[in-house]
């Protein structure tokens, strides 16, 4: 039983093949015996079907498509990331609150004047810092509550100011979908796309 079964698939397997290589024949036939080998190569011209049926296919079509869904699985991904820094900084926020509050009673008034701030912070960081920092803080209140437009308008304004215009435009008209009525917005809308760098 166990030596039957693959005799009988490879008896199939060559009768498959006679068949189709024996439909072949009184066209190779018909070629003349210098016969440069047809456009299409050998598989095309063994298989002409095949090969003008994948040539029908609009290659470009489908790598638009893949690199359109690859950019908005990034942004997901981003957005995911954004949620799991912000998350694991406000742990690590609340460990050092509650070490900071044990220390507190051992500090001389002298140390806490060392201590520094999160305005004292804030005020150290670079223009560019800052901005990310903002963009960070837009981007996770988008993912708390995507359906609001003033929320994404604000995060195009940022990217404007960044020179970011790519990045604008996608929030701009993400703006006007949630609420096409918005002149303003629209205005604005047109005015970064003239901006954007022709191809």
């Amino acid at each position: 039983m166990y030596i039957i079964l693959p005799l009988v698939v490879i008896v199939i397997s060559t009768a498959v093949m006679v068949v189709i290589v024996g439909r072949k024949f009184p066209y190779l036939k018909k070629l003349p015996v210098d016969a440069a080998v047809p456009e299409s190569g050998i598989v095309g011209g063994f298989l002409p079907e095949v090969f003008h049926f994948f040539k029908k296919i609009d290659l470009s079509f489908y790598k638009d498509l893949f690199f359109k869904e690859l950019e908005k699985f990034l942004r997901r991904l981003r957005v995911v990331s954004l949620k799991i820094d912000s998350f694991t900084k406000h742990l690590i926020d609340k460990i050092r609150t509650n070490g900071q509050k044990d220390r507190i009673e051992h500090l001389t008034p002298k140390q806490e004047d060392h201590q520094e701030t999160e305005v004292a912070i804030m005020a150290k960081l670079s223009p560019e810092e800052k901005q990310k920092k903002e963009e960070h803080v837009l981007i996770i209140e988008i993912a708390k509550n995507p359906k609001s437009p003033e929320l994404y308008k604000k995060l195009a304004d940022l990217y404007i100011l960044e020179e970011n215009f790519s990045d604008a435009v996608e929030a701009l008209e993400t703006a006007m979908k949630l609420n096409p009525e918005d002149k303003k917005t629209a205005a604005k809308l047109r005015a970064v796309q003239k901006a954007l760098p022709s191809n």
